[in-house]
């Protein structure tokens, strides 16, 4: 199994390497850009679980990066570090591009590391969910299926044990043979001429 994919952007390669040496003892792939079209690409080449931008860069903000990856790579999720003045501001720039987390600067290291682990477990369960949710649709395409009562859901806490549950299960009932887990990237836009 491949390990979990980072990717940070920001203009300044300073903080970006950084960042990445501060992040080396983790379980990651961790990957940088300069800019917003840098990044892209890169995902363009291999998607990422998290993606970590800084929201001022020349050219592509981090909000509207941020909103793009979210088009075209729905299950990645998106970071944003800002130094907005206000937290109303940051968090206003967040809901209006679909981020999943907004760091204020400077951030905390701990809590950079924490996040982006409890991402890395999300992202893996939206992409299982994706796997399960194939699997079940090929097998009950011919068949109504009748509601069922929900199981009791797991704690929210314990995303770890229902995504090594949602694994055990995958693999039983052969969906890890059949790896959706990032859908193909969406073609950008071409300009208007």
């Amino acid at each position: 199994m491949s390990k979990p994919r980072i990717l940070l952007v920001d203009d300044e390669p300073s903080i970006t390497a950084a960042l990445k040496i501060s992040l080396r003892k983790e379980p990651w792939e961790v990957v940088t850009a300069t800019s917003a079209e840098a990044g892209l690409a890169l995902l363009e080449q291999q998607p990422a679980a998290v993606v970590l931008s800084d929201e001022r860069m020349p050219g592509m903000g981090g909000a509207a990066f941020l909103a793009e990856v979210a088009r075209r790579w729905p299950t990645t999720l998106r970071m944003l570090l800002t130094g907005q003045p206000t937290l109303d501001d940051a968090m206003k720039e967040c809901r209006d591009a679909g981020i999943w987390r907004c760091f204020l600067k400077p951030a905390a290291l701990a809590d950079l590391r924490m996040t982006i682990a409890k991402a890395i477990d999300y992202h893996e369960l939206l992409c299982a969910s994706r796997r399960l949710l194939a699997v079940a649709r090929r097998e009950d395409d011919a068949q109504v299926v009748e509601p069922v009562e929900p199981a009791e859901p797991a704690e929210p806490t314990d995303v770890r044990a229902l995504l090594q549950e949602i694994r055990e299960f995958s693999a039983r009932s052969g969906a890890a043979s059949h790896q959706p887990s990032e859908p193909t990237p969406m073609p950008a836009p071409s300009a208007a001429k």
